[in-house]
């Protein structure tokens, strides 16, 4: 299992990214929201579906979460 971490400021596009605990990309911890441990990125984002509307995978560690790859 890995530990996700959803971003509280939203990308260029609009969208709070969910992010590994590893991501290069990661956000400054105050911008952190922890989303716990997840067996795939795709139960973190629906975690991070309850409080925020438009929220999207990382496209450098949650490729297979990254909607404009694939439908989540």
């Amino acid at each position: 299992m890995k530990r996700y971490v959803l971003s509280t400021i939203k990308n260029e596009q609009g969208d709070h990214e969910v992010h590994e605990s590893s991501c290069a990309r990661l956000p400054s911890y105050i911008y952190q929201k922890d989303l716990g441990y997840h067996f795939n990125c795709k139960s973190a984002l629906e975690l991070a579906k309850t409080n925020h509307a438009t929220v999207n995978g990382c496209h450098e560690c949650n490729r297979v979460c990254h909607t404009a790859e694939v439908e989540v």
